[in-house]
Formats: C-alpha cells, sequence, structure tokens
C-alpha cells in the first residue's frame, strides 16, 4: 500500500494506491519511492515484485511500469535529465531507463514554452508562458 498524506489535513490519506484501488500494484512489499525532482505529479515506485512503476501523484492512477531481473531495493531520479532514472536490484544489479510514455500524463518538460501560429484572415498568434500576442 502507497498512501500520500497531506498533513495540513488530519485523519486519513488524501490518496491511497493499493490491490484494491488499482490492478497495478505492487505484488510484494514496496521498497523505494521517489518524487520525480522535475514534475511533483509523478511518483516512483520499487518493489520486491521486480518492477519499477510510475504514478500519477495528483489521483493515483497507474502511468507505466518497468520489468527487471531481481527484487528491487532502490530507484533515483536522474538530477538534471528529468526522463531518466535508474533502479538497483538485491542481487547487485543496476539498470538505467528512460521513459518515454507518461501514459495520458504530459510532463511539464514536454510542454510548449512558447509558439506562433497563422489564423484565419492572416493573423500571428504567438504565445509565451501567459503572455498571448495577436497581430494581423
Amino acid at each position: 500500500v502507497v498512501e500520500i498524506w497531506d498533513l495540513r489535513k488530519r485523519g486519513f490519506p488524501i490518496i491511497k494506491i493499493s490491490n484494491e484501488t488499482s490492478p497495478y500494484m505492487h505484488m510484494g512489499s514496496v521498497e523505494a519511492m521517489r518524487w520525480c525532482p522535475h514534475e511533483p505529479r509523478v511518483l516512483l515506485t520499487s518493489g520486491d515484485d521486480r518492477r519499477t512503476v510510475l504514478w500519477n501523484a495528483a489521483d493515483g492512477s497507474y502511468l507505466t511500469e518497468h520489468s527487471l531481473g531481481g527484487p528491487l531495493n532502490d530507484v533515483q531520479w536522474h538530477p538534471t535529465r528529468p526522463s531518466v532514472l535508474s533502479s538497483s536490484s538485491f542481487e547487485g544489479e543496476i539498470h538505467v531507463h528512460a521513459i518515454h510514455d507518461f501514459g495520458p500524463l504530459v510532463p511539464s518538460w514536454l510542454r510548449r514554452s512558447s509558439g506562433v501560429s497563422f489564423g484565419f484572415g492572416g493573423k500571428l498568434l504567438s504565445f509565451s508562458g501567459d503572455c498571448v500576442d495577436m497581430k494581423s
């Protein structure tokens, strides 16, 4: 079971991921858990069922997973490359993964920060951050 608590609200977890709430939950114990430093909505877990699972921490939904050779004991995100992670097993193996599929979640580092498009009547629309500009 993985529970996410908001310490400002007492008494119950805001998200609970278990075999009862998700068919993708680990079959054995969860050995390690890490928040993505580049995307706070992504939570990474690994377990003795030889799987590394990515979750949407906002609602507890399953994103993707990787299966490995031995029972896992630790996972880490790369400090500067957002989609790279490593996992280690009790058998001494270390695996490096590049995650390309986050399911329905679009990580913040993949969103467009700016862009431009032509519209009807020759109008030019550009955007950057919170600023939108339209020119004729």
